[in-house]
């Protein structure tokens, strides 16, 4: 097979054939003005350029930040905030942790795609990496089982320290030989192959073994038209996760008293008793504004015929969905505005008010509710709104204050 690729580009992809070079030195061939700044064309390269879901690489060459690579019109450009003078001899260098990174990713990726192809036929049908993280389509149905041993498999692989390596085939090289590939091409192609596990037509650096990928880990996995998207870490990234989970798994330890791998045994319980005490607590507070509605019922009962004075109710112990349920209860037997207040001085009152369907409304002028939210609004600093039946909002004021404008 050949050693590179012979593809028309002015500059010899070194990244091709080497992922951990990360200072070398090059020619500028070329020097054109863009938008986003200067344009250089290089002899040779290890800067990746965006592609296959793939991000460019970042660095400097002659001292200055690469801001973007990227293939135009068939040539690799680098570009640059200022001029370069053409036929300089400049010095580059590429951010090796960001490259390790990716790579990790990248080739982690071929080797479970390569693993889901041998065993179930799958086509890998969408590939995105960016900087935290790798999500990738495969075509076809995978279970929560299945996928969890082809993450087991692709960690032995890791541990067998298989050599990955890319090759160039002639086209009729290329034709005899069983890799995967996005595009129905055999001409000048680049495969890289893990040994004896995976080989599939890339661009992109890779590791130089299997090893180098680290620990593999899906993090998340559902299906998608039809197919299955999953989302992966590898190596440096995988452990930083591992890093996160553990701590948290630490905190959740100290706060329900668990061993390091019991705790969603004791998460469990506790969200048992949780779920047993919000049951108590439902039941509790419906006892407890049936007995509030009972107080309310009698005062209701002891009012006058002609009297339709707004009810007003005081409350810190009933939450939104109490108060709602006693304001749709006084309603019901009452003809007046029923008006309820959860708060205090200090820090304000969420208020909620009722209106049967004949109640007689005459408080500052207004004749219906949502013109009272308003006013509410206007002279008692508040917010809300709502129809004719009920309104809710905020006031920040006093009940001093409530109780005068309800006179």
């Amino acid at each position: 097979m050949k050693s590179e690729r012979t593809d028309g580009m002015l500059t010899d992809k070194v990244y091709e054939r080497d992922g951990y070079i990360s200072e070398f030195s090059a020619r500028v061939l070329e020097c054109n003005k863009y938008d986003k700044g200067y344009g250089l064309i290089l002899d040779l390269t290890a800067f990746f350029p965006e592609g296959g879901g793939q991000q460019p690489d970042k660095g400097e060459i002659d001292g200055q930040e690469v801001t973007d690579v990227q293939i135009v019109d068939g040539q690799i450009i680098h570009y640059v905030a200022n001029e370069v003078e053409v036929g300089k001899e400049v010095a580059c260098s590429i951010d090796f942790r960001l490259r390790l990174y990716r790579m990790q990713q990248h080739g982690a990726e071929h080797l479970i795609c390569g693993l889901i192809h041998k065993k179930y036929g799958y086509e890998n049908s969408g590939f995105h990496m960016s900087d935290q993280e790798v999500v990738f389509d495969v075509s076809g149905p995978l279970t929560k089982e299945q996928i969890k041993e082809i993450e087991a498999e692709a960690n032995e692989v890791v541990a067998m320290n298989v050599p990955i390596y890319a090759s160039f085939p002639t086209e009729e090289e290329a034709r005899n030989t069983d890799y995967r590939s996005k595009l129905d091409t055999y001409e000048n192609i680049r495969l890289v192959t893990i040994e004896g596990f995976d080989v599939c037509a890339c661009c992109a650096p890779q590791v130089s073994s299997s090893a180098q990928l680290g620990c593999i880990k899906i993090i998340d996995a559902f299906p998608h038209r039809g197919g299955t998207r999953m989302t992966l870490l590898a190596g440096i990234s995988a452990y930083e996760d591992y890093e996160q989970i553990a701590d948290n798994n630490q905190g959740i330890r100290e706060l329900v008293s668990a061993k390091r791998y019991e705790t969603y045994d004791k998460t469990k319980e506790l969200s048992d008793k949780c779920q047993k005490l919000l049951e108590e607590n439902v039941r509790l507070k419906k006892e407890m504004t049936d007995i509030i509605f009972e107080k309310y019922k009698k005062i209701l009962d002891e009012k006058k015929d002609e009297d339709f004075s707004p009810l007003l109710i005081f409350t810190e112990s009933l939450d939104n969905v109490q108060l709602r349920n006693l304001i749709n209860n006084c309603t019901e037997r009452y003809d007046g505005l029923v008006a309820g207040f959860i708060g205090d001085d200090k820090t304000g009152y969420r208020y909620i008010i009722g209106a049967s369907n004949n109640c007689h409304i005459d408080i500052e002028g207004v004749t219906g509710l949502k013109e009272l939210a308003a006013n509410l609004a206007k002279n008692l600093s508040g917010r809300g709104g709502g129809n004719d039946d009920m309104i809710q909002g905020s006031l920040q004021t006093s009940e001093i204050e409530i109780r005068e404008f309800f006179k």
